[in-house]
C-alpha cells in the first residue's frame, strides 16, 4: 500500500480503489478480518499524509457486499481518506435495495462501477461477471436516477468482460451505447 500510495501521489491519481476482500483464495476468518482492518487503518493514515483517497469497492463476496458493511468499517477506521466505490452489479446480485444502499453511502461515494449481474438465489450462486449489459438483473435506470437524486457527480466506470465475444471493441461499444441509453432514460424520468 505504501508503494501504491506513493505512486498515486507522484502520478496525480486521486483515488486508489481497493478490493473489499479480507482474503480471496483462503478461507475467511476472524483473524483475516482483523488483519485486513488493521492494514486498512494503517493505509488510511498513510493515505492521509499523501492526501490520496482510498475507496473500498463493494464486492462479489459476503465480506463486503453492501454499503451497510462499508459504513461499519468506515466508523471503525474513522478517516475521511477512506470512502466507498459501490458496484451496482454486486449490490444487485446480493439482493440489496440498491437505491437505499446508495443513499446510505451518498456522502462517501467517490466512484461507481457499472456492471450487470444475476442475483444470488437459494438454488443459484449468482453470476458476478461475464453478464452482457441488459441481460442481467441490474436496473440501471433506477440506479442512475437514485444517484442523480442524491446529487452524485463523480465518475462512472463500466466494468465488463468481453473475451467470449471475439469482437471486444464492438462489445465495448455496445455496452457503452446501452448504458448511455439507460442514463438518458433515468434523466428523463428524473425531470
Amino acid at each position: 500500500m505504501r508503494r501504491a500510495i506513493h505512486f498515486a501521489l507522484i502520478s496525480g491519481a486521486r483515488v486508489i480503489q481497493l478490493a473489499g476482500y479480507d482474503v480471496y483464495y483462503e478461507t475467511p476468518s476472524a483473524r483475516s478480518s482483523d488483519l485486513f482492518l488493521d492494514g486498512l487503518a494503517r493505509s488510511a493514515r498513510e493515505a492521509a499524509g499523501a492526501q490520496v483517497m482510498l475507496a473500498l469497492e463493494i464486492m462479489d463476496t459476503e465480506y463486503l457486499n453492501s454499503i451497510q458493511k462499508f459504513v461499519k468499517i468506515r466508523d471503525h477506521i474513522k478517516s475521511p481518506w477512506l470512502q466507498v466505490y459501490p458496484d451496482v452489479g454486486n449490490l444487485t446480485a446480493w439482493g440489496h435495495d440498491v437505491s437505499a444502499e446508495l443513499a446510505l453511502g451518498a456522502e462517501d461515494i467517490v466512484g461507481v462501477h457499472l456492471k450487470d449481474t444475476k442475483k444470488v438465489r437459494s438454488n443459484f450462486p449468482g453470476q458476478f461477471r461475464d453478464v452482457p449489459f441488459g441481460s442481467g438483473d441490474v436496473n440501471f435506470v433506477d440506479c442512475f436516477r437514485a444517484l442523480e437524486t442524491l446529487g452524485y457527480a463523480g465518475p462512472y466506470l463500466m466494468e465488463m468482460w468481453a473475451r467470449q465475444s471475439g469482437d471486444e471493441l464492438n462489445a465495448v461499444r455496445d455496452a457503452k451505447t446501452f448504458l448511455e441509453g439507460q442514463f438518458r432514460k433515468a434523466m428523463i424520468l428524473a425531470d
